[in-house]
């Protein structure tokens, strides 16, 4: 099954590969300065996340996956009671999110000092939310797609407000770092 991409696939994908740009260079910009060796890893980390998601755009790739679960579904007769697997899984997500971010939160208490770390764990906490947003997107429940679809376009707002804020929290790294020297 081929499916092509829309129109504003392809503006998401090379607004992701702007992120990219900019998150390349904060973790080039930690190396080159003598950051700890998680910042540059967290950066390019971040770098591969947004590379996958111009990808997983361009190619497609959602829609393809939840044609196939729609088809599996299908096929296994169990299509009808997708709502109380999908409120299941919905739900599993909004906990699994919050015990994430609950232990990420907790483990970086240790690095909440300075604006550098500041800046990364801002980034790195978008990041996370780009992949419970894609989540959300494949599991396709009639509240998230009302939330996610609605009249507020919250999947857009989300979306490019994830993908802002690990921009600018890029920039804002490098520029710390410009400044320190």
């Amino acid at each position: 099954m081929t499916v092509a991409p829309s129109l504003l696939s392809i503006i998401a994908a090379a607004f992701y590969l702007l992120v990219v740009l900019a998150v390349g260079a904060a973790g080039v910009r930690a190396g080159a300065a003598g950051q700890p060796n998680w910042h540059r890893a967290a950066w390019f980390g971040l770098a591969a996340l947004f590379v996958l998601l111009a990808l997983w755009r361009v190619l497609a790739l959602e829609e393809i996956v939840r044609a196939e679960l729609r088809d599996s579904l299908r096929g296994s007769g169990a299509y009808e009671m997708r709502r109380s697997y999908q409120s299941i899984i919905a739900s599993a997500l909004v906990a699994l999110a919050g015990i994430a971010g609950f232990a990420a939160a907790w483990r970086a208490r240790a690095f909440m000092r300075g604006r550098r770390n500041l800046a990364l764990l801002a980034a790195l906490a978008a990041g996370g939310g780009l992949v419970l947003l894609v989540a959300f997107r494949l599991v396709s429940f009639h509240w998230v797609d009302a939330l996610l679809y609605g009249p507020l376009k919250l999947n857009w707002f989300a979306d490019i407000g994830l993908s802002v804020a690990v921009m600018f929290a890029a920039v804002f790294y490098v520029r710390l770092l410009r400044s320190s020297r």
